[in-house]
């Protein structure tokens, strides 16, 4: 049987504001906040590097 990637909405919340987040499996700029929502693929890790405040 094949293998369905399955997607969910989540939100990744830091306890204190960050800046230059980038999601690094797209590589897509996230900009600085306290609160990052992305779409999960279940199969893989969410993976965002950022600078601290």
């Amino acid at each position: 049987m094949p293998v369905v990637e399955s997607w969910s909405p989540v939100t990744i919340e830091f306890s204190k504001p960050v800046r230059n987040a980038i999601n690094e499996r797209t590589g897509a700029a996230l900009g600085d906040s306290q609160k990052f929502p992305l779409n999960w693929k279940q199969s893989e890790a969410c993976v965002i590097s950022f600078e601290s405040n």
